[in-house]
């Protein structure tokens, strides 16, 4: 029985393999998580987000007479680095302006933590880290969008009822839908994270402040990360085949969970202003996939918004309790449903 749902996962593999729609998505994944890594880079580079300064000292003798006047940024005061412009200030002017530069070097300190931030997060294995951090929600909808066409495709094209004529068994059948699912998944998270080290590297070489190419994490963190991601995906993935089951089209089941998704993640974070719905919070399957993730990112964590500001946010062991019964729930109701459902013709959709 294994040996047969291996064999019907490999050639759902290939199947997965020789269609355009999985291509696309790893495109999708590989430009954003460059995008994520070099924008970064050039955030390290340009400054942009760096605090401007802007000192007038006035002559002693006579108050409308500027003897002194420059703008600087961050960059121009780091370290015990002083502006040239205070050197050619005249010796009595000298202490006010010096004391103007430390007064900015100070205000500095929070915006160099973030620069050291990026500096360290587009070295491996940060790098690879901070890819998946930024893209985890575009990850679940992507994965999902693939479950929901793998298999409404047969639908749609009317090959599941020949295969199933031949009797290749119904939950054999959706069981190797999954995992060939989840193992193009793993595949796709490799191809981009290969991506991103070739990226650190090169970013590495141009040169950055510190160690050329080793960040703060530990190689450790990326399988860990694939591994978390992976399980999280699961209950996305379950709930795209469902829906996906009961309508049996792949756009049906794509939308319906779509919308699902947008509800979670727009409707549902303004009601935790209300007493009775921060509880009923640690049940839902968004807050519990983030509070799992997050426990898995170390020191490269990129928070964008909070799930609903003051919502209680799941220890790790609820998370992953939840996640499994919300796998556990919607697999059932597919593999019940798959089948007891009658299989008909091709449906084109």
């Amino acid at each position: 029985m294994i040996v047969h749902i291996l064999r019907l996962t490999v050639w759902e593999w290939h199947k997965l393999r020789r269609r355009l729609l999985p291509w696309i998505l790893l495109g999708i994944v590989v430009i954003l998580m460059q995008v994520a890594v070099w924008g970064a880079y050039a955030v390290y580079r340009t400054e942009p987000f760096s605090p401007q300064h802007s000192t007038s000292i006035q002559s002693q003798t006579d108050e409308d007479e500027t003897v002194f006047e420059a703008s600087w940024r961050c960059k121009d005061v780091r370290g015990e680095r002083i502006p040239p412009e205070v050197e050619n200030v005249a010796e009595e002017y000298r202490e006010r302006a010096l004391a103007s530069v430390q007064e900015f070097r100070e205000s500095c300190t929070g915006y160099e933590e973030f620069r050291n931030f990026t500096s360290n997060a587009v070295l491996l294995p940060n790098s690879i880290l901070l890819g998946f951090d930024l893209l985890q929600g575009t990850l679940f909808i992507l994965v999902s969008i693939l479950g929901a066409a793998a298999l409404g495709s047969e639908y749609g094209w009317g090959t599941l009822r020949t295969v199933l004529t031949k009797g290749t068994g119904r939950w054999q059948f959706l069981t190797a839908k999954l995992v060939a699912l989840m193992f193009t998944a793993l595949v796709g998270l490799l191809i981009a994270a290969a991506t991103v080290a070739v990226s650190s590297i090169l970013i590495g070489i141009l040169g950055l402040e510190g160690e050329p190419l080793q960040g703060s994490a530990e190689w450790l963190d990326v399988p860990i990360k694939m591994g978390t991601l992976l399980y999280s995906f699961l209950p996305y993935a379950m709930l795209a085949l469902l829906v996906t089951t009961v309508t049996q089209s792949t756009a049906a089941g794509i939308t319906a969970f779509v919308v699902y998704y947008l509800i979670e993640a727009t409707l549902f974070p303004p009601l935790n202003s209300f007493e009775w719905f921060k509880r009923a919070s640690e049940y839902l399957l968004s807050p519990n996939a983030t509070a799992l993730l997050e426990s898995s990112y170390g020191e490269v964590s990129v928070t964008i918004g909070n799930n609903g500001g003051d919502a209680v946010q799941p220890d790790v062991l609820h998370a992953i309790l939840v996640l499994a019964a919300y796998t556990l729930v919607f697999g059932a109701a597919t593999f019940w449903l798959f089948q007891r459902r009658d299989i008909t013709g091709a449906k084109g959709g």
